[in-house]
């Protein structure tokens, strides 16, 4: 990082004002990293892409990478959702932005604020071919204010190791909003992944646990043992450890409520949904 911190000088302790213009909105950028060399090369082509784009939108704004210190299988929406609490108390933002480390958006209209509703950002990624995986997906990039993310109670707690909380996101924003997408022609984004995300296999289940139990699984559930905050000049690395014990009896406690609710109800969701669509979700 040394090379990079040399080229943006405008950047101080993760942090970026624009001193000729009072910015628009107060942006805090939250992203999960983790400790091998792939996404550390990401990280910094990150840092390299975005630090200039955002610089041009003439925003105010700081970045949070937050990293899991053990080498347990990674829990994204956990790891956001402290991000975001550590991110909250050095700031009081008026917009965050979740954003996978190896997406990049290729048009800098694709404007870094929030909207009146939540909005999907990265609608067409070069890994998905430009294309959405499917119409439940919100993964890649999503913005919404601090008082819409408490409401949705954040990201769930529960999805270990795989890419199910996309599709989690989603339904536990169209329960109590709108959410919107960046125009076509600007959600161009291109990737240092070239995975591709698939539609999720668990369907009706996942979507079903999530109208059920996102009141008990989420930001009001998020506990850990331990956090180390290391200001970077960039950036704030948000240094996460082991995952308490009290986190892990919540999460049971959450899998226990939701296995009740489920044998006694079919798989229709009994939430009020928003667009971009409304679904009923019946089990196969």
């Amino acid at each position: 990082m040394g090379k990079l911190e040399q080229k943006f000088v405008f950047m101080a302790n993760g942090h970026y004002k624009p001193k000729l213009c009072i910015p628009y909105q107060k942006v805090a950028i939250i992203l999960v990293v983790y400790k091998n060399p792939e996404s550390e090369k990401q990280f910094q082509i990150f840092i390299n892409n975005m630090l200039p784009k955002l610089r041009r939108q003439q925003l105010e704004f700081g970045i949070y990478a937050v990293r899991q210190q053990t080498s347990d299988i990674p829990n994204r929406g956990l790891l956001f959702n402290i991000g975001f609490q550590k991110a909250m108390t050095h700031m009081k933002y008026d917009c965050v932005i979740f954003h996978d480390v190896d997406v990049i958006p290729e048009d800098d209209r694709n404007y870094y604020a929030c909207e009146y509703y939540p909005r999907h950002m990265a609608k067409r990624i070069d890994r998905n071919n430009y294309k959405l995986p499917h119409k439940d997906w919100a993964g890649g990039i999503i913005s919404m204010n601090p008082e819409q993310y408490t409401i949705i109670n954040g990201w769930s707690n529960m999805y270990i190791g795989n890419h199910t909380e996309n599709e989690d996101i989603y339904r536990r924003i169209v329960t109590h909003y709108d959410l919107v997408r960046t125009e076509d022609k600007y959600s161009y984004c291109g990737s240092t992944s070239n995975k591709t995300e698939l539609p999720n296999k668990e369907g009706c289940w996942s979507f079903e646990k999530t109208g059920r139990t996102w009141q008990i699984d989420g930001l009001n559930t998020t506990s850990y043992e331990k956090a180390e905050i290391l200001n970077q000049k960039l950036f704030t690395l948000v240094d996460i450890g082991v995952i308490s014990q009290k986190n892990q009896e919540r999460l049971h406690e959450s899998n226990t409520k939701y296995n009740q609710l489920r044998q006694s109800s079919e798989c229709n969701s009994d939430v009020k949904q928003h667009g971009v669509r409304a679904v009923t979700w019946k089990k196969t």
